[in-house]
């Protein structure tokens, strides 16, 4: 005859919150207390894309933030994630 399992009890023992990163607002505070802190040595420019309800929005800031600038970091910064995919498939 086969033997009736019993349910463990369960426990709630907290709230499990995601990442400060997954918060966009968290994530800017963050970022500007670490620049604030020198986590990032000085930083002159600084390029912020967002996506949302209201499509692509693009901002710069920082005292190289002229247009060129900024173009220059987002492009950089899309580069540099492309060689990270290449050098994570190269991995496999």
């Amino acid at each position: 005859m086969a033997q009736k399992m019993n349910k463990p009890d369960l426990k709630v023992v907290g709230e499990i919150k995601p990442p400060d990163y997954r918060d966009p607002v968290k994530m800017l505070r963050n970022l500007a207390d670490d620049i604030e802190a020198g986590n990032y040595g000085a930083v002159h420019t600084i390029a912020i894309a967002t996506f949302g309800d209201d499509g692509l929005q693009l901002f710069g800031g920082g005292d190289d933030s002229v247009g060129p600038t900024v173009q220059m970091v987002f492009h950089a910064a899309a580069i540099k994630m492309s060689q990270s995919l290449v050098d994570f498939e190269s991995i496999l």
